[in-house]
């Protein structure tokens, strides 16, 4: 029997599962166990653990052989507690139990054995964790005894890390922006300030030649203040950006997806198709099995969202995935040359909205599309829409930063042609360049000076455009 389960094992049929609903179950499962031998018990779970991508019966399994096996070498009157937390972007369970020092030791070795000889529970379960990408271990402690630690890929962990970090990159932007428009038109409010101080004659007449320098520092202060206006508040406003939706890693995403399909559908074909506004239609990405991406017709075939909507709306009775003949989909040239007599399209979804489809071809096999094949299909169709849309958040990130860095660069450039005015006018104006001025005077454009100087170190500080300075604002 052992044998025959850990055959099974490796075959998963993988969908939504909640850990944390699972290690729930299996305690109200194993409670008259808990009860025979008088185990006190502990739950620990943390509600943030998300989703996982995986088989929830051969979990139950799995967690089940770990569980039984601390029942097992638990104590009467023992304790055996389970954990869940998210690590990283793994979900960890952890099963504690309190037992024997030989027993802890022995526990250490126990998944260092091939899985022929360790321990059946143990055995399984390792079987089960690692055909779900998890990895499995044992951590002990002879205070309070042994611990079988689980690590499962937490699914949408690299989705949430993408869509935080391009918060962080607008975020970023959008703080430099605010802060750069803050620190600027405080020196140059004064700036303007003094500059008409001066030429209303407040400490002191000024000669012609004065009053048009005056005049100078005033306009290239009113053009930098116009700069920022014009520009960086109106970017600071701007979160709304449209992006390109490519992204050059998604073909080969979508090609795994496209290999898993193939092998657990156990069709000949699958064409991977994602949603291009620019174009109106949904165009190939990726292909696997008899098709391939370096055929002619490959990258010319195009799906009318009009036609693709209506075969979705049609109701099969398997969920998602809808039956069709392949020639609704395809060009007869295409059919023909892949040879498919049968097809299933499989929508790319996220949050509802419709990112792209899958079609899956039969040539050779027959077509025998169950509900686990429907179940197993949405589920593929889930993933994939993840990473359509980790691709989108990918390119999102890439071109807000290089939006940044531009016009970091640009308002670089723009912003020193008038600080170079105000700054070479100043000096000018306070050596005496234009005739001497009234000790008042002097006091005014050194104040007027400083302003400048104070000009420059903001742009100096806010506007480099090197790596470093990008990496400070994005962090």
């Amino acid at each position: 029997m052992q044998g025959v389960e850990l055959q099974q094992a490796g075959h998963i049929l993988p969908q939504w599962a909640s850990v944390n609903r699972v290690v729930l179950d299996l305690f109200k499962h194993y409670e008259p166990a808990f009860n025979v031998k008088r185990i006190a018990t502990g739950l620990d779970l943390d509600p943030v653990v998300p989703l996982t991508w995986g088989d929830r019966a051969l979990l139950k399994r799995g967690f089940g052989g770990i569980l039984s096996h601390a029942v097992k070498h638990s104590s009467t009157g023992g304790l055996v507690v389970v954990r869940t937390a998210l690590t990283g972007e793994h979900v960890t369970v952890m099963v504690g139990e309190q037992g024997a020092a030989a027993e802890i030791e022995d526990a250490a070795r126990l998944l260092g054995r091939p899985i022929e000889n360790a321990d059946g529970d143990i055995a399984l379960a390792q079987q089960i964790v690692h055909a779900h990408g998890g990895q499995i271990g044992v951590e002990t402690d002879r205070t309070r005894g042994s611990s079988c630690v689980v690590r499962l890929p937490g699914i949408a962990m690299e989705n949430a890390r993408l869509s935080e970090e391009l918060e962080q990159s607008r975020k970023g932007g959008h703080d430099l922006l605010t802060a750069l428009s803050y620190e600027l038109r405080t020196p140059l409010h004064a700036i303007m300030g003094y500059a008409d101080l001066l030429s209303d004659g407040t400490f002191g007449e000024l000669s012609r030649d004065q009053l048009d320098t005056v005049d100078r520092i005033d306009r290239g202060a009113k053009e930098l203040l116009n700069l920022v206006e014009g520009a960086i508040d109106a970017r600071s406003g701007d979160d709304d950006v449209q992006f390109a939706n490519a992204c050059i890693e998604l073909p080969e995403r979508l090609h795994g997806f496209c290999r898993l399909a193939i092998e657990a559908m156990e069709c000949d074909t699958c064409l991977a198709f994602v949603w291009r506004p620019a174009s109106d239609s949904f165009v190939p990405v990726a292909a696997a099995g008899t098709a391939s991406r370096s055929e002619g017709w490959f990258s010319t075939t195009r799906l009318s969202p009009a036609k693709i909507s209506q075969l979705l709306s049609r109701e099969t009775g398997l969920g998602a995935a809808v039956l069709l003949d392949p020639r609704e989909l395809l060009p007869e040239s295409v059919v023909r040359n892949l040879r498919l007599n049968a097809s299933v399209l499989l929508p790319i979804r996220r949050n509802s909205e419709l990112l792209g489809v899958m079609i899956l071809g039969y040539a050779r096999r027959t077509c025998v599309f169950s509900q686990d094949h429907a179940t197993f299909a949405e589920g593929i169709g889930d993933l994939a829409g993840l990473a359509v849309e980790n691709s989108a958040l990918s390119e999102q990130i890439d071109q807000t930063q290089q939006i940044t860095a531009e016009f970091i660069s640009s308002m670089s450039h723009n912003s020193r042609i008038p600080l170079n005015v105000i700054i070479g006018y100043s000096d000018l104006l306070h050596e005496g360049e234009f005739g001497a001025l009234t000790p008042e005077q002097a006091s005014v454009t050194r104040r007027l000076r400083a302003s400048s100087r104070e000009l420059l170190d903001v742009i100096n500080r806010n506007l480099s455009p090197d790596e470093a300075a990008l990496r400070q604002y994005d962090a």
